[in-house]
């Protein structure tokens, strides 16, 4: 089977990841796998890719020389049809809302059953009503469509339901610990530096909890528009000895395997990877019970991680102060949030994509039933 991936770039994010990831996975089992990305314009991945899988970079270079933002947009599309029809995939399948309208549009007339994928909370994102609007009219004419949780699938309407399916994102580790470790004083979180992850909060719940326990530290990986509001943030608290911004780095697994705890603050996600692979590595994790129900899907409270509300900087302490005071407590999260890894195993995910692959290009423009 021929398979398109169609994504903006390549580089860090959620989606590129798993996009990654299946990429690889699909190949391994005999797959034809190409990733078309739309703004690059040379072959790059921010994560490892098989050499099997084929990168498509869809800008010519110097194209960036036109700064008609309407010029562009045609040209990108033009260029993604002529993609589209140079590599006859079977099936395409694209992540992300502005994407998944480039996709559509240049599929047009094309008649490649298309796939898209909802990665985060489909009520908050995107923001702007007409995207919105527009990401639904690609929803309902797309052949499948693909959501991360249960939570984001009930969103939408009865006829888009109808033809999805819910899979969540794989866990891929790319470090192995040699054995137990010894855990450090670290608090660790991973993500962008947006409004979305709200560190705002993550930061006072830390600096509630170092009150009592001053020689912990707070380190956060991750870059984004927000890091000069959040350094400020971190100044006027007087944490600076205590919260580090460390940005991006490529071992980041390696980095966050011994913590004492992984964190998230977020106000919504979709199905979180850095939490995902934070309960892999065994890291006792506190997350927001945010919505569209990625975390309440990966924890089962004070069993294998701890669930918080939304915005409660007080309950996230309380539960830093819990896991740290009791390392009983500690070690049953750890033991228990290591199944995640097999349950969430690239093989089993790949396999249920496969699944559903096979269940929309048989239905090319049928309803698909539920299983």
């Amino acid at each position: 089977m021929k398979i398109l991936f169609i994504v903006n770039k390549m580089r860090s994010g959620g989606a590129e990841r798993v996009t990654a990831s299946l990429s690889n996975e699909f190949v391994r089992l005999g797959h034809a796998v190409s990733v078309a990305m739309i703004s690059e314009t040379e072959r790059y991945s921010h994560y490892p890719v098989d050499e099997m899988v084929n990168l498509i970079p869809v800008q010519n270079p110097g194209q960036r020389k036109s700064r008609i933002r309407g010029v562009l947009w045609f040209i990108n599309l033009r260029l993604l049809k002529k993609c589209i029809i140079e590599n006859a995939p079977d099936v395409i399948i694209s992540f992300l809302h502005r994407v998944q309208i480039y996709a559509y549009l240049a599929n047009r007339g094309l008649g490649v059953p298309h796939i898209v994928s909802e990665r985060n909370d489909p009520e908050k994102c995107p923001k702007r009503k007409l995207l919105r609007a527009l990401r639904n009219y690609v929803f309902s004419r797309a052949e499948g469509c693909v959501f991360q949780t249960g939570g984001a699938q009930m969103f939408f309407s009865g006829p888009i339901r109808n033809k999805s399916a819910v899979i969540p994102n794989p866990v891929v580790i790319t470090y192995e610990p040699s054995g137990p470790c010894e855990r450090k004083k670290t608090i660790t979180a991973a993500g962008r530096l947006e409004l979305q992850k709200n560190y705002d909060m993550m930061i006072k719940a830390f600096s509630i909890f170092l009150e009592d326990n001053p020689e912990y530290n707070l380190v956060i990986y991750g870059e984004g528009w927000r890091r000069s509001f959040i350094e400020q943030l971190i100044n006027d608290m007087a944490l600076s000895d205590n919260v580090i911004l460390m940005g991006h780095i490529k071992n980041l697994h390696e980095a966050i395997h011994d913590s004492a705890i992984f964190a998230l603050s977020s106000n919504y996600e979709g199905m979180p990877n850095s939490l995902l692979e934070a309960m892999a590595l065994g890291v006792p994790s506190v997350s927001t019970d945010c919505p569209c129900g990625g975390p309440s899907e990966l924890i089962q409270n004070n069993e294998n991680g701890i669930l918080v509300p939304v915005g409660d900087a007080y309950a996230m302490a309380a539960a830093f102060s819990r896991i740290t005071g009791d390392s009983g407590f500690a070690d049953k999260l750890s033991r228990n949030s290591r199944q995640v890894k097999s349950l969430y195993s690239i093989e089993r995910i790949a396999q249920r994509w496969i699944e559903y692959i096979h269940i929309v290009t048989n239905k090319k423009y049928g309803k698909v039933k539920e299983k």
